[in-house]
């Protein structure tokens, strides 16, 4: 029998145990205090993106066109769309690699709802955006996780 403990498990956990309240679920996002997004256009190459990543300690980017969100691009990208393809780095753009059109979120929406949202497409971030899709903000699954096991008053 083989155990998992990744966040989601530990968090189902926690639910079930009833330590994590339903007010704190139905929190809106922005209890979350998420960071603010990193952008760049779709015309950088792979290279340069790894780079910012890793210079910003960030595990994605967000690629615009004229302002508005297009995609995201994120470390499993490199992973499974360049390296596992032997694709050069300096040579493919993001916006060849990137995931496109990804799914969002807005500050008021509850917490549970990004749970939901990141268990399902097995996402590690989600993009914040506001009415006109432009971001605002991105969360990652520890922001989440760090909001679930807060103590509270």
């Amino acid at each position: 029998m083989s155990l998992r403990w990744g966040p989601q498990a530990i968090i189902g956990k926690l639910i079930m145990r009833e330590l994590i309240s339903s007010e704190t679920l139905r929190a809106p996002i922005s209890a979350l205090r998420p960071s603010r997004p990193v952008c760049v256009e779709g015309d950088l190459p792979v290279s340069q993106a790894i780079e910012l990543m890793k210079s910003k300690n960030i595990g994605c980017l967000l690629i615009l066109v004229e302002g508005t969100l297009k995609g995201i691009f994120t470390e499993r990208d490199v992973l499974v769309r360049v390296l596992a393809r032997n694709r050069d780095a300096k040579k493919v753009m993001i916006r060849e690699v990137m995931t496109e059109n990804p799914e969002c979120l807005q500050h008021e929406d509850m917490v549970a709802y990004a749970l939901n949202r990141m268990s399902v497409g097995n996402y590690r971030h989600i993009p914040l955006v506001d009415e006109a899709n432009r971001p605002v903000g991105i969360i990652s699954v520890r922001d989440v996780f760090k909001h679930l096991v807060r103590p509270r008053r």
